[in-house]
């Protein structure tokens, strides 16, 4: 009876047709780039990114920025972002959108062969194009923030009632997310700081418990879902080991000249900032 079956038919219809099946996207074709893309590893989220590289000779106006000016992004797990990348591609330039100019460069959906899994043959995989952040920099440190108080929901992925309430008494609850309505998932070359917390909470870990790495890994991974935004802000504008710094060429030249070098493995500065 209505409205119960108009519902049933609709919810029916999305679970066999997502939207983004429906969605008309911009089709870049692979024959500028070279092939097969190589994969790139994942920065706290579940979505892969795959290496583009334009050919040799190129015409493109992005292709004579950079060879790299392009990132893919797998489409398997991030199909609902294809609609908002599109939609404000077509707003781009008009009045009232002025804020879309911000946001990252967006090409279209390019099916290419990539190596998805090592020792196996490439295989074809539908890429998002985004714009390359790493693209000109020797070491790019990068930010990976999951917004929403709530970030599991039943039925979104594949994801079960059961999955989501977990997820959100846990995972929601104990991080950042019930705190500020937003975490950290990801830190792209991280500070030294940073990384001496992280290697203090796994070394006690393993001190106490026989814990794999797969679970030292979800324990830094926890550390940075902890942070709040001054936090991680703070380590986000953190300089002092860049190779530009004072601080570095202090480093440097302090562990040439540090009396206590190899003693225990350990140098007086080092203690001095592990302190």
């Amino acid at each position: 009876p209505q409205p119960y079956g108009s519902r049933f038919r609709s919810f029916f219809a999305q679970k066999f047709r997502g939207r983004s099946e429906k969605l008309s996207v911009t089709e870049v074709s692979p024959d500028c780039f070279e092939s097969p893309m190589p994969a790139l590893g994942r920065s706290g989220g579940t979505a892969a990114f795959f290496k583009v590289v334009y050919k040799e000779g190129a015409t493109q106006a992005e292709a004579q920025q950079s060879r790299l000016y392009w990132i893919g992004k797998d489409l398997a797990r991030a199909k609902d972002e294809v609609d908002f990348c599109e939609k404000a591609k077509h707003l781009q330039g008009n009045p009232d959108w002025e804020l879309l100019q911000w946001m990252t460069p967006y090409l279209g959906v390019c099916r290419a062969l990539c190596e998805v899994r090592a020792n196996m043959p490439p295989s074809k995989v539908d890429l998002m194009l985004l714009r390359n952040g790493r693209d000109g920099f020797r070491t790019c440190r990068m930010l990976d923030i999951k917004i929403g108080q709530v970030t599991a929901v039943a039925g979104w992925q594949g994801k079960s009632a059961f999955s989501a309430w977990v997820q959100s008494n846990t995972v929601d609850a104990h991080t950042n997310s019930a705190g500020q309505g937003f975490r950290l998932e990801g830190f792209d070359s991280p500070p030294a700081a940073l990384r001496s917390v992280e290697d203090l909470l796994t070394e006690a870990s393993r001190a106490v418990s026989a814990t794999s790495e797969k679970q030292r890994k979800k324990l830094r991974r926890f550390n940075l879902q902890r942070q709040s935004a001054a936090q991680f802000l703070g380590h986000f504008l953190d300089l002092h080991d860049s190779s530009g710094s004072s601080y570095a060429g202090y480093k440097k030249d302090k562990k040439k000249a540090d009396p206590l070098a190899g003693v225990d493995g350990a140098s007086a500065l080092t203690r001095a900032e592990t302190q």
